[in-house]
């Protein structure tokens, strides 16, 4: 087994170490390699977890510093957790991998009728029309019942239907390779005693809409050869007691064909592993018998070996 962790965050977006920390955390770890990867600069929205773009030169000379003085203790990989808010010219040279990403919920013409206290941002349409109003579903578990409620008035199907249909869009985009915490939607559905005032879900994963909606996408996915990733992260940061994809999800991926990588999505140095065997374990248990890790330029099978 080659135990790698590409998706790992540092102080030039939401991350809070350095490059330098980060790499001695993944030695630490007992890792075999590690990639660093930055936040794709968001400029049509106000976002403060994204790396800005005046400082995306810096960011990659800092990992190809910190790669050559580690050169004799672990491979260290430059990469780029590509949102698909982007703008689509962003230049990914320097890049060694691409993990793409869906952090927004658009919401239907209206909306703004009901969310007073919001400030309307709209993207302008590929067609060039008037626009689609995004809001990041992972900000806070408030927020996002909110747009669900009032945006999608209480169908929280129909507001799944719209978040997984922009992974069409992320399955063809050629450069992506690695699908980040696909179903991030649920990052605040569980554990159960952590919702005082709310009880219930916002989704119901085993909901028949819920499931054909995230199906939908998984399929455009995997026929595109996009490598899903096993997300540790949310665990780490005390969110879920669970990884994404969720065990039902993670088994239709094994059913449809589809290839996992392992990830700790780590903001900080102590998680650059965090959990990755018992990622491994929760992919033999949903029937895989291998993991995909970068190697020269090159993803590559790995067996999981007990």
């Amino acid at each position: 087994m080659i135990w790698q962790n590409l998706h790992s965050h540092t102080f030039y977006d939401d991350g809070q170490c350095t490059a330098d920390m980060m790499v001695q955390g993944a030695i630490e770890a007992g890792l075999d390699s590690v990639g660093i990867c930055c936040h794709s600069p968001i400029t049509r929205q106000d976002t403060t977890w994204c790396i800005k773009p005046k400082d995306i030169n810096d960011f990659k000379h800092e990992v190809y510093m910190v790669r050559e003085k580690y050169k004799q203790h672990i491979d260290v990989y430059c990469g780029v957790e590509l949102d698909l808010m982007t703008d689509e010219k962003f230049d990914l040279f320097g890049f060694e991998y691409v993990i793409g990403a869906v952090h927004f919920l658009p919401l239907p013409d209206g909306t703004e009728e009901h969310l007073k206290n919001e400030t309307i941002d709209r993207i302008p349409t590929e067609s060039g029309g008037v626009g689609i109003m995004y809001r990041e579903v992972d900000f806070s578990r408030e927020k996002l019942k909110y747009y669900v409620d009032y945006g999608y008035e209480f169908d929280a199907a129909a507001a799944a239907e719209l978040y997984y249909s922009q992974y069409l869009k992320l399955a063809k985009n050629p450069n992506v390779d690695i699908v980040a915490h696909y179903d991030l939607i649920t990052k605040f559905d569980e554990p159960v005693d952590r919702r005082k005032q709310d009880p219930e879900p916002i989704f119901d994963i085993e909901d028949k809409a819920y499931l054909e909606a995230a199906f939908e996408g998984m399929r455009a996915l995997v026929k595109s050869e996009k490598i899903f990733e096993i997300n540790t992260g949310a665990v780490s940061r005390g969110y879920r007691d669970s990884f994404y994809p969720a065990e039902r999800l993670l088994r239709e991926i094994k059913n449809m064909g589809g290839r996992i990588t392992l990830g700790a999505d780590a903001h900080r140095p102590e998680h650059a592993g965090f959990m990755l065997e018992e990622a491994a374990e929760y992919a033999v248990k949903c029937g895989f018998e291998e993991v995909w890790v970068l190697e020269k330029g090159k993803f590559v099978p790995v067996p999981i070996r007990e």
